[in-house]
């Protein structure tokens, strides 16, 4: 596996606080709202919003408002901590 693509749900008034990875990151907000903040830069998403991280690029992500944020996010290479095997 090359990537790993997930489906976030970040409740309201959540904060994924800072942190970093190995892996390249892009993301989409599907709906919702909140915050994404790098060490140089902090940008409003809305719905259609999309990033780019690179690899070992601090981070956080904090929602705005009364809804979750949805996120499509993809990692590269693959997030084989995030894999749930089939059985």
């Amino acid at each position: 596996m090359h990537a790993t693509m997930c489906y976030i749900v970040i409740h309201p008034g959540a904060v994924v606080d800072w942190h970093d990875h190995p892996h390249e990151q892009m993301g989409t907000l599907i709906s919702g709202a909140g915050e994404l903040s790098t060490r140089n830069k902090t940008v409003k998403a809305k719905p259609g919003a999309a990033w780019f991280l690179s690899p070992h690029e601090e981070h956080k992500f904090e929602t705005k408002g009364d809804e979750p944020a949805v996120i499509i996010e993809t990692f590269a290479p693959a997030r084989t901590d995030y894999v749930i095997k089939a059985k």
